[in-house]
């Protein structure tokens, strides 16, 4: 990284970091949660080097990609994505106890991952709130998600969130600057040039 890049790292992590831990410490917890979500978000644009074009959203073709529709930009060869996927793509990496467990909702069985970026990020970020049968609540445990708690079907244990997340960055930020992962870096900047080309 160079020092523009590296001076945007330190504040993407410091900012959304330590404004967690703020909020936490005054009970303010759907903005700790909202800034958790959204840090998922910044952090998975990051890792598939997320650019939009046309409306669009796309990703470098990258090694073992199965998409067979890419299209031509600026040189390179991109496959159609989205922030769902790229979300999902960080936390199957980082926060992986997501994808280890399914819920039965109305006979079918949901991977934890997906209600978390469908009732908590999306609820959170677009709504304001969580959606219907979901909440969060805060427990000094490692339990990410209780099943009926506090008259919701599933809450995201708001704490627990906290230290994988702080992990996650930690854990992404080792592999960023490692050097037999190389297309983590190169990722990583094509998302960085696509936001500072972003000017007003």
């Amino acid at each position: 990284m160079n020092r523009q890049e590296m001076d945007f790292w330190e504040k993407l992590k410091r900012w959304h970091l330590d404004d967690i831990d703020k909020c936490l410490v005054v009970n303010a917890n759907y903005a700790a949660t909202k800034t958790m979500l959204s840090l998922v978000d910044a952090l998975g644009a990051l890792y598939g080097g997320l650019i939009e074009h046309k409306g669009k959203y796309y990703v470098l073709v990258g090694d073992g990609s199965r998409s067979k529709a890419t299209i031509k930009l600026y040189r390179k060869q991109y496959e159609e994505s989205g922030t769902k996927k790229q979300f999902l793509n960080f936390t199957k990496n980082y926060l992986n106890e997501f994808f280890q467990y399914k819920t039965k909702v109305k006979s079918r069985e949901i991977l934890l991952a997906d209600i978390l970026y469908d009732h908590f990020r999306c609820g959170l970020i677009h709504e304001g709130h969580p959606k219907f049968g979901t909440g969060i609540c805060r427990e000094n445990n490692f339990n990410f998600f209780i099943l009926n708690s506090g008259g919701v079907k599933i809450a995201l244990n708001i704490l627990a969130l906290r230290d994988m997340l702080r992990r996650a960055v930690f854990t992404y930020e080792k592999d960023l600057f490692d050097k037999t992962q190389p297309e983590r870096m190169k990722r990583w900047k094509e998302r960085f040039k696509y936001l500072s080309k972003l000017r007003i």
